[in-house]
């Protein structure tokens, strides 16, 4: 029987529950941050052209439309910002070398993100690039070392040149099918990226897409995917990979220096091959090809790859794929071998939540403090509304020393594995030794263990926990989906 299930045996968390009900009838809304003083910006037609204050936590005033080219550029005491509703664009360089900015929550309805706008601010530890941005600069996010997950939200048309390149802390990103193509560098050298999620509708792999992504050692391919660019998996991970039916180009030292890549399926659906593709792949011993003997020699293979000749060569085959079921129904952004699809189709049945859309769940959207309560509250049989989840916020501020817990902030694992482990923990624990695990206060850690006990979560590597990761809905209902059938 799964937790959802036993609630009435938690006697003490339905009497917490109780309190933090009752308080909603007396609390309001916890107040907005305070405004930076209008004498520490200058604003032209709406423009922030330059800030003049000391940094720390800055709010933005509402008039600002655009930030301005350097605005914020090399303020080192700006360790949050907190935008307007209206922003529309961020011009190049905005916030370049801001070494100490730590959170910064992009709003929707902005559409441009210029050159170098974040670039070198190696204390942001995460980032969501809203739907309406429809035009990308350079090396928007290069070189933000402290940046452990990136979110590209549905409707992000491609990943711009470089966007990512050298961010060698990221470990996860999100990419939607709305992203024609990603550009040229732009998870270059991402040395610690591990999950890589990317969805159908992408059709280009640019150069050096994810060169040097030494940590990526498995990738799936959209079945949209139609051109592999020079070196776009380069030095990578990678131990096997089979490329989709729908590619039919795979150019220069498109795989180069993979030293642990044993075995790769390619379609029958390739017309051109370049040169070197599998250049420095020492490990390699077996080539899948889905045609047939006759169809591999009508492609246009070119001159150096002398590999081809030595390998297992074999026609008509590809190693068994596991079947995947259907997507849950009506959500076109869930792929049927989305890793979140049994977990989605279950939220919804049980009514724990619902699409973003009638048609879309938006799993690779940040999940809110407030999302997350909603959901642990509706799988207690109850139907939070607003004034019910400030009054739990401002309870587990008060009862955690959670500092300034709001609904609308974006959950960590950390925070994630609290609540669960607060609202629906049974003491559970396992012996775990994440070195980025705080040891205090006592309940992250409690609750990290309990996490790990339950199959709610793992680390993110042997050693490492990720707890400032920022959670996205798909994942949110996972932990949830594998709490239920603990």
């Amino acid at each position: 029987m799964s937790k959802f299930q036993r609630k009435e045996e938690n006697d003490m968390k339905k009497h917490w529950l109780s309190l933090a009900l009752a308080l909603a009838l007396c609390l309001g809304l916890l107040p907005p941050p305070t405004a930076s003083a209008l004498s520490d910006f200058a604003i032209n037609n709406g423009v922030l052209t330059a800030y003049h204050g000391e940094g720390g936590d800055v709010v933005i005033p509402n008039e600002v439309t655009a930030i301005g080219d350097l605005a914020f550029s090399s303020c080192q005491g700006l360790t949050s910002v907190t935008l307007p509703s209206g922003l529309t664009r961020i011009e190049a360089q905005a916030f370049l070398n801001c070494r100490n900015l730590v959170s910064i929550t992009i709003p929707e309805g902005v559409t441009y993100l210029g050159d170098s706008a974040f670039r070198d601010c190696e204390s942001l530890t995460s980032i969501t690039v809203p739907s309406t941005v429809t035009e990308i600069g350079m090396s928007v996010f290069e070189s933000c070392d402290s940046l452990t997950t990136a979110v590209l939200s549905p409707g992000v048309p491609y990943v711009g040149y470089a966007m990512f390149n050298s961010c060698r802390n990221l470990t996860s990103v999100t990419i939607p099918g709305s992203a024609a193509y990603i550009d040229q560098m732009a998870f270059n050298l991402c040395t610690s990226l591990t999950n890589v999620t990317l969805s159908k509708g992408i059709k280009t792999l640019g150069s050096e897409a994810f060169g040097g992504c030494t940590s990526l050692t498995a990738l799936t391919l959209p079945d949209s995917v139609e051109t592999i660019g020079s070196t776009a998996l380069g030095s990578t991970g990678l131990t096997s990979l089979v490329l989709p039916n729908s590619v039919t180009a795979i150019n220069n030292r498109a795989f180069t220096n993979c030293k642990n890549l044993t075995s790769v399926t390619i379609p029958a659906s390739v017309q051109k091959i370049g040169n070197d593709i599998f250049e420095r792949c020492d490990l390699l011993s077996d080539v899948y090809y889905g045609g047939t003997e006759a169809q591999w020699k009508e492609i246009q293979i070119s001159s150096k790859n002398d590999i081809l000749f030595r390998v297992n060569l074999h026609y008509s085959t590809a190693p068994a794929a596991p079947s995947t079921p259907s997507a849950p129904a009506g959500f076109t952004d869930v792929a049927a071998d989305s890793p979140y699809r049994d977990a989605i189709a279950w939220a919804v049945e049980k009514g724990i939540t619902k699409g973003t859309t009638a048609t879309t769940f938006g799993p690779g959207q940040t999940c809110t403090v407030s999302h997350i309560l909603t959901f642990l509250l509706r799988g207690l049989g109850e139907n939070p509304d607003r004034e019910t989840i400030s009054a739990i916020c401002q309870e587990f501020s008060s009862f955690l020393e959670i500092p300034n817990l709001t609904p609308d902030q974006p959950c960590t694992r950390i925070l994630a594995v609290t609540l669960m482990a607060e609202l629906m923990g049974d003491g559970s624990k396992a012996s775990v030794s994440f070195t980025d695990v705080p040891a205090s206060p006592s309940y992250y850690a409690d609750a990290v263990a309990w996490a790990v006990a339950k199959g709610v979560t793992s680390g993110t590597s042997a050693t490492t926990f990720s707890p400032n990761n920022i959670c996205t809905r798909g994942q949110i209902v996972t932990f949830l989906y594998r709490l239920a059938n603990a």
